[in-house]
C-alpha cells in the first residue's frame, strides 16, 4: 500500500507506522519511528 497510518501519543515520543491496507494475509508490517532531538 502507498498509504500508512502514523500513531503518536506526543511529538517527542516514539510513533508507530502501520499500512492502511495489507498486501496479503501472510504479511505483517509494523514500523517504529523514534524522534531525535538535536541541539545546535
Amino acid at each position: 500500500s502507498d498509504e500508512v497510518q502514523l500513531a503518536m501519543s506526543e511529538p517527542s515520543r516514539a510513533g508507530i507506522l502501520t499500512p492502511t491496507t495489507t498486501a496479503s494475509e501472510n504479511e505483517d508490517v509494523l514500523m517504529l519511528v523514534m524522534p531525535v532531538m538535536l541541539n545546535r
